[in-house]
């Protein structure tokens, strides 16, 4: 690719996703992760292109118990049901401090959505899995968000090594983040053995935002990892979401809903 042609796609994403702020993007995202800042190589930018069907339906959500911060992570639009539009995350939103198996319930946690045109939503907690780390939230209803379809891949294929890319949207500025590595077959070593790693340097921000690789097949939902990234596969996550769907009752014992 010539280096027109690169300047041109650093100057469209700065122009449609960075805003006019870009130039101290993610001064809150990457206090984290002050070595990771925007990138612009071809590996990043090809990265982003992945992601931009995606944009409108990567949200930020920021939850709080009595007044008082809790956790701030990435959400996806997954589904549209009644009145509802339903957002996957991370129960990491609302896991009680210093607790691995205890969460705040619908009405003990305020949760705060924030869409890509910086519109604030008020969500409620609707589903809550702590054993693999999964939660839904649902808004009044946003025929205007699209829905990402979480499809199984071909059997085997997520445990395949191979380039992929993590979704990430900051609270405070609410700019899309993207993060690219790979997956690799190592064991996690969180007490889960169904996880899956990859290389993406991600923050805590990036926790419940989608892992996919360059052909746009969903792989999982990113966690946070010291050296690596815990991934929790698409299948896993896809058989909860529809158990919920149908049952709206308990999958597991470290599974609960609300109404």
């Amino acid at each position: 690719m010539s280096e027109d042609n690169d300047s041109e796609r650093v100057a469209f994403w700065k122009k449609n996703f960075l805003g006019d702020t870009y130039r101290g993007l993610d001064a809150a995202a990457e206090e984290e992760d002050p070595s990771h800042p925007q990138d612009f190589t071809k590996e990043g930018l090809d990265a982003k292109e992945v992601v931009l069907c995606l944009s409108k339906s990567i949200v930020s959500l920021v939850s709080s118990v009595d007044g008082k911060p809790l956790f701030g992570c990435t959400g996806t639009v997954v589904n549209h049901v009644g009145s509802e539009t339903w957002i996957l995350t991370s129960a990491t939103l609302v896991r009680k401090p210093g607790t691995d198996h205890d969460a705040y319930k619908a009405d003990e946690v305020k949760i705060e959505v924030l869409l890509d045109n910086k519109r604030s939503i008020n969500g409620r907690l609707a589903m809550c899995n702590l054993q693999y780390n999964i939660a839904v939230v649902t808004i009044e209803l946003q025929f205007g968000l699209p829905i990402v379809a979480l499809n199984d891949p071909p059997e085997y294929y997520s445990i395949l090594g191979r380039p992929v890319v993590a979704v990430g949207r900051d609270s405070k500025s609410q700019v899309l983040l993207v993060r690219h590595g790979n997956m690799i077959r190592k064991r996690s070593k969180l007490d889960c053995s169904e996880l899956l790693l990859c290389t993406c340097p991600v923050s805590k921000t990036f926790i419940g935002g989608l892992v996919m690789d360059f052909e746009r097949r969903i792989i999982g939902i990113s966690f946070f990892g010291e050296d690596t990234t815990p991934v929790m596969p698409i299948e896993i996550v896809s058989r909860c979401l529809k158990h919920f769907k149908k049952f709206s009752c308990p999958f597991l014992p470290q599974f609960f809903y609300v109404h």
